[in-house]
């Protein structure tokens, strides 16, 4: 009775959204963490900030411009690790400008 619990939890934890996986699963699985390790971290964090701070026009000028900063941060430490890559790190500095010159454009004009 309990091996066969233990046999259903085990099959149930192994199982994808909707059916069983299959290997073809279990290889995109691989390659997302395979892309993901190869990713610096800082760039990672550059791109999630400066996507975020598209969702309110960069009215909050704090998260574009620390995307921006911990972006560049990504680009300089990358230089010194050459296996890690950083276009993430290039695509949060260029939205995160994108969103800050939104937010001086709401900023500076006048409702007439």
């Amino acid at each position: 009775m309990v091996g066969d619990f233990a046999r259903a939890a085990r099959y149930d934890a192994g199982m994808a959204f909707l059916g069983r996986e299959t290997s073809r699963d279990q290889q995109k699985v691989e390659s997302y963490r395979n892309w993901f390790g190869r990713q610096h971290p800082l760039a990672l964090a550059s791109a999630v900030l400066c996507i975020f701070s598209l969702t309110h026009f960069g009215t909050l000028f704090v998260d574009e411009i620390a995307g921006i900063v911990i972006g560049i941060i990504a680009v300089r430490r990358a230089a010194r690790s050459p296996g890690l890559s950083v276009r993430l790190a290039y695509l949060g500095i260029a939205i995160g400008t994108i969103s800050l010159i939104c937010a001086v454009i709401l900023y500076t004009s006048r409702p007439r």
